[in-house]
């Protein structure tokens, strides 16, 4: 299945990648209005290598949180990430070996994808969409998030997290009530947890899933 495929791209670039560099500014964007839109100009620009465009159209926090929890990130270093960014030559490795992986992993490029139709959810306040992927051997969808007022972004944890909750409940596990702390508390708060919440609608007979939503909304409240 495609959703698989994204799946194992994600956790092989991530495992392969570390933060030794600065960190430089989160990236500008520019509005998409429609999701699907997004979804597809992702997908191409990904497949172009356009890392700029693929910046623009990614939502920057619940990527960090994937690459902190992977890594085994200490609270400060994630908090670093939270405030600054990926470092520029991370953020060019996680993107081509995203799509590399995808394309070994799948035997098709990104091309080859097509895009659907959106479902529209709500976590917690904040507007998602699911729009619909499909190739000629399966489906999934990539998830994104409303950035402001018809304004979408890619979420790297609604699209993929659940492989990564208890990682992140981990994570939570190790705040300290710092403001480094707070930032990483902030950061699962506002984008982890909303994030897994939406997979786990995509996903409801997911009781692995459900359940450390569960734990780490524990940890985070006891924080």
């Amino acid at each position: 299945m495609v959703r698989a495929a994204l799946l194992m791209a994600v956790t092989t670039l991530l495992m392969a990648c570390s933060t030794d560099s600065g960190v430089s500014p989160t990236r500008p964007f520019e509005p998409r209005v429609f999701p699907a839109t997004v979804v597809d100009e992702w997908l191409d620009a990904l497949e172009a290598g356009d890392l700029t465009a693929v910046a623009a159209l990614t939502e920057p926090i619940p990527l960090v949180l994937l690459a902190a929890v992977e890594n085994d990130y200490t609270v400060a270093q994630t908090a670093a990430l939270v405030a600054g960014g990926l470092p520029e030559d991370l953020f060019a490795q996680y993107w081509t070996s995203f799509r590399d992986n995808f394309e070994d992993f799948r035997g098709l490029p990104f091309a080859a994808l097509e895009v659907g139709t959106a479902q529209q959810f709500q976590v917690e306040g904040v507007p998602y969409s699911a729009v619909e992927i499909t190739s000629g051997l399966g489906g999934g969808e990539i998830v994104v998030r409303s950035s402001g007022p018809d304004m979408w972004r890619v979420d790297m944890v609604a699209t993929v997290g659940e492989a990564f909750a208890a990682r992140m409940r981990r994570l939570a596990q190790n705040i300290e009530p710092d403001a480094e702390g707070d930032v990483v508390r902030s950061s699962l708060l506002d984008f982890g947890l909303p994030g897994l919440k939406l997979a786990l609608l995509l996903d409801p007979d997911n009781s692995t899933l459900g359940a450390e939503i569960d734990r780490l909304e524990s940890v985070l409240g006891g924080s």
